[in-house]
């Protein structure tokens, strides 16, 4: 084994070597499962000093390395190795090592993620802003920018068109836009708005109107305004448009086509669910636990959910672990089926982890509507079962064993199924 050449007299490389010699972010072994077989002749630690940490390799599971590059710019711009930049200034700083539960939301289904903002003066007319983005109905674009428009004139505002993860084409304002004059029409201002994480703050007026067109761009604009100037644009005979959520004041102008709806957590979520069908076919899981379960094991939560099948049963599944995680104290294990290509962990310290490697679970946490297989539980030692589908999917409701409960896709009734499964282990150290 041997370090690059020259390497050893200099200071920096001997001070990450015996950094990283004595972490619990560098494992040997399994950075040299990873490495290729004309690498494998080297030291583990010495090439990843020297090419794996800037290449973006990770050192261990509980740490990512690329992760941890596209998070920090001035890490990247600097070249620094990224593990060494972590445990000398990082930790303290108190920056991540895995990417968040809640920044995996956002890598699934990025254009939901919240609009980086701040507030600026208003300097001249009160502004207007509607999101376009990829889940937008293409038939509708045209009837919500002129509804966009109708509630500016309204509001004697000018009107600013957003969009992300779509192109805009400019002239569609000239078609649709040509009734409200052409000062309104100079006056339009268009905004694109990436869906990387990082990006130029955009800037919003504290009293400001905010339109979704989508339940992504919803997400994405629910700290944009105040709740009582945050809309939402759908379908006129969509189940979601209520006439009580009518705005305050009278609009005209909106085409027939088009309804208008306030916004809220509830809204977006209904209009999540009606975006994709619920799955109805249960992920891959591992029959054969890796060991065997000792009774002073944490309670081992394992979630079945695939984000390539259902973005909406995925989302849903990790921001109700998260609510339940925020709930206890109890040091518990969460693995996930399929594992994603990133790794992530709940709240800095809780990292998700690949049910092969784990004994049986306590609990599966099924996001499908999907019967379970009575061989697969036989197999996980009959762990609690929480099936997670709507009432009005095409869910089977026999239960494969007494603890199998059925549940609403509604994050309050998730947890309070998880905490009541998690509570008997609490007291009396469950099934184990």
């Amino acid at each position: 084994m041997y370090a690059p050449r020259g390497w050893i007299s200099r200071s920096l490389p001997r001070e990450m070597y015996r950094l990283f010699a004595r972490s619990p972010y560098f494992d040997r072994k399994w950075y040299r499962a990873r490495m290729s077989p004309t690498e494998r002749w080297q030291d583990p630690l010495w090439h990843f000093i020297h090419r794996g940490g800037v290449e973006g390799r990770s050192p261990s599971p509980h740490f990512d390395s690329a992760y941890y590059l596209e998070k920090n710019d001035d890490v990247r711009v600097s070249r620094l190795n990224p593990l060494y930049h972590f445990l000398a200034h990082g930790k303290a700083e108190r920056r991540l090592p895995l990417r968040s539960a809640k920044e995996m939301t956002h890598r699934v289904a990025p254009e939901t993620a919240t609009l980086r903002s701040f507030i600026t003066p208003e300097i001249s007319a009160p502004r207007v802003s509607v999101l376009l983005d990829s889940a937008t109905p293409s038939e509708l674009t045209a009837d919500y920018v002129r509804a966009a428009a109708a509630v500016a004139s309204a509001r004697r505002s000018t009107l600013r068109v957003l969009f992300r993860g779509t192109g805009f084409d400019p002239s569609l304002l000239n078609t649709v836009l040509t009734e409200h004059g052409e000062e309104f029409l100079h006056a339009v201002e268009i905004t694109p708005v990436p869906v990387t994480e990082t990006y130029s703050d955009i800037p919003f007026y504290a009293d400001e109107t905010v339109l979704a067109t989508s339940w992504s761009s919803a997400a994405a604009l629910r700290h944009a305004a105040e709740s009582s100037n945050s809309w939402v644009l759908v379908a006129a005979d969509s189940p979601l448009s209520y006439p009580s959520n009518a705005p305050r004041q009278e609009v005209t102008g909106i085409p027939n086509t088009v309804g208008l709806v306030s916004s809220s957590a509830a809204l977006r979520h209904a209009m999540a669910l009606a975006s994709e069908p619920w799955p109805a076919d249960l992920a891959d899981y591992p029959t054969a636990p890796a060991r065997l379960s000792t009774p002073d094991s944490p309670w081992h939560l394992s979630i079945l959910s695939d984000p390539d099948n259902s973005t909406t049963a995925f989302l849903t599944a990790i921001d109700s672990v998260s609510a339940w995680l925020a709930t206890t104290t109890e040091n518990v294990t969460i693995s996930l089926s399929p594992l994603t290509a990133e790794p992530f962990a709940f709240f800095d310290d809780v990292r998700v982890r690949d049910p092969q490697d784990l004994a049986a679970p306590d609990c599966l946490l099924v996001m499908s509507s999907g019967e379970v297989p009575s061989g697969l539980l036989k197999a996980l030692e009959f762990p609690a079962v929480i099936q997670v589908a709507p009432s009005s999917s095409d869910r089977d409701t026999k239960a494969s064993i007494a603890n199998h409960s059925f549940v609403e896709p509604e994050i309050g009734s998730i947890v309070s199924q998880i905490r009541a499964a998690h509570s008997p282990a609490s007291s009396t150290g469950g099934r184990r």
